[in-house]
């Protein structure tokens, strides 16, 4: 069965999430925004979903793999909303001038837009190709590329020597650090691909997109096109931004799910002739 060790992957994972996000989220969630718990405990779940269906697979707990599987895909346009979150927040933080969105937050506009892209693509093949055990289970852990990697450019500025950023006149590194946790993603990715083999899809999509992400962030994301648009965002109201961000992926959900009965139907179909 693959990904024996996802599980435990997943527990570590969450365990450097919580380090990586101590100074921003974990330290003030007191105080931090409905929008921001909305993100962290969605994002979390999504996680912890992924590693609990490898898991119930390897036991051979295909009852409970089944039902774990009906709740994620409940859950996943919560775990969609909780992108929009994040698209509000960011657009929101960045029209209030707060110095380091100043900087960064229409370009990591443009990182999470096309992650949210990515991982809708990746559930829909997941339940589309869900009798292809390797597809289905190499589209579930390919969504996961998209949520660490954030937890590693945080990681990298707060512990590597040279990319720490203890204040304001250091905001610049954390442009070197994002791109050194895609180029982290985009190796991950590749070596993923190459073990999956026939069924390496997912893992080429992953980086194809990473690559695209870090071209856009470097280029099109530092237009003024792309910063007012990303901007006005915030002149919206969260309720509708959340409601599509859902919507997408109730519709990938449904759609996905469809074009994975297909096959059976079509076969029942030619049975009864």
């Amino acid at each position: 069965m693959p990904y024996r060790n996802l599980p435990y992957v997943v527990g570590f994972l969450i365990a450097l999430a919580l380090v990586a996000f101590w100074p921003g989220y974990v330290s003030q969630i007191g105080t931090s925004s409905w929008l921001a718990h909305l993100h962290g405990i969605t994002a979390t779940l999504w996680m912890m979903a992924v590693g609990f269906q490898a898991w119930s697979m390897n036991a051979k707990r295909r009852d409970v793999h089944r039902a774990g599987g009906l709740a994620t895909l409940a859950m996943f346009p919560l775990f969609m909303a909780g992108a929009g979150a994040v698209t509000y927040s960011m657009a929101a933080a960045t029209a209030s001038g707060n110095a380091f969105y100043q900087l960064w937050g229409s370009k990591l506009g443009i990182i999470d837009a096309l992650s949210a892209v990515a991982i809708l693509w990746l559930v829909h093949i997941a339940l589309a190709e869900r009798r292809n055990m390797a597809m289905h289970a190499n589209a579930m852990v390919a969504t996961l590329l998209f949520v660490i990697m954030p937890i590693f450019s945080r990681l990298l500025n707060h512990l590597m020597p040279g990319l720490r950023i203890d204040g304001p006149a250091d905001f610049p590194l954390f442009g070197i650090s994002l791109q050194l946790s895609q180029l982290m993603g985009f190796l991950a990715a590749l070596w993923l691909a190459r073990r999956a083999g026939r069924n390496r899809r997912p893992f080429l999509i992953v980086a194809g997109m990473i690559i695209v992400q870090s071209l856009l962030f470097e280029t099109f994301a530092a237009t003024s096109t792309w910063t007012s648009f990303h901007r006005s965002i915030a002149t919206l109201s969260p309720g509708p931004i959340l409601a599509l961000h859902a919507l997408l992926g109730a519709l990938v959900v449904w759609h996905g799910w469809q074009a994975g009965a297909r096959p059976r139907r079509a076969a029942a179909s030619s049975h009864s002739e």
